[in-house]
């Protein structure tokens, strides 16, 4: 609170100057304030039964003994009481400045964050595994893995697409499947995870490599344009899954050379 000097006409009978009020030795007569003959015993002049009445009337003691050190009178008081003059407009009054409460910060609430999964569902991956005949046995062949990896991934939410041998031994196997996960998995690596580990109970610890990449996430129809070559790295394959397009564009080639023919 801020209490700014008063002019001389608002200064009231119990903040007035006490000529002689004190004195200090070596230094003279000092005048300090203090109370002018008649005053009452507080600074101000409120009685002690106009004090009864506004603490009676929900006026806080607080407040009461703050009007009465900056010189509130019981007229002063009883204008409070009867409505005449609000609690704030008697402290600008009697030239008291009241700094606003300070606001209570603003509590924002944390906005969670969204986490997007590397493998949504009804993502399509292409899954690729190598492995070696085992010691004193015969080794799964690449038809037999497949089929038995459709099998097991029903538990998972997965299914092959199709697949096909990359390597057929004798000692060494390989495989790749186009595979669907229906329910999809936060990282491409637990997807991965899931295959790696069928594929070693169906060829046993023989596992010498295995590659999973992303064909297509989820239903947005996002490629990963990487792959071409792996698909690519059969050739009799390729061309046996491209051949409808191979065709429209022989034929497109025929009627684009027929059509310049007949404009010489």
């Amino acid at each position: 609170m801020l209490f700014p000097n008063r002019q001389r006409g608002q200064m009231r009978p119990s903040m007035g100057y006490s000529p002689g009020a004190r004195t200090f030795s070596g230094l003279g007569q000092v005048a300090t304030i203090g109370h002018m003959p008649g005053s009452n015993k507080t600074m101000g002049d409120i009685s002690a039964a106009m004090e009864s009445n506004a603490v009676a009337a929900g006026v806080s003691q607080s407040d009461l003994d703050l009007l009465s050190s900056v010189g509130a009178s019981d007229n002063d008081i009883a204008d409070l009481l009867n409505g005449t003059i609000s609690l704030t407009a008697l402290y600008t009054t009697l030239g008291v400045t009241i700094a606003p409460p300070t606001p209570a910060p603003t509590v924002v609430a944390a906005t969670p964050a969204v986490s997007t999964a590397q493998v949504p569902p009804g993502s399509t991956l292409l899954y690729t595994a190598q492995w070696t005949a085992g010691i004193g046995n015969l080794s799964v062949s690449p038809n037999q893995a497949i089929s038995n990896l459709q099998t097991a991934l029903a538990a998972h939410g997965m299914s092959v697409v199709n697949g096909q041998a990359t390597s057929s031994g004798p000692i060494n196997y390989a495989i790749q499947v186009t595979v669907l996960d229906t329910i999809g998995n936060a990282l491409q690596s637990d997807a991965k995870s899931v295959l790696d580990a069928l594929m070693q109970q169906i060829v046993g610890n023989n596992l010498s490599g295995t590659m999973l990449s992303i064909v297509q996430i989820g239903s947005s129809g996002s490629v990963n344009t990487g792959i071409t070559a792996t698909l690519a790295s059969n050739p009799l394959q390729w061309l046996e899954n491209n051949a409808l397009y191979i065709g429209a564009g022989i034929a497109a080639v025929i009627l684009l050379n027929s059509f310049l023919q007949k404009k010489r």
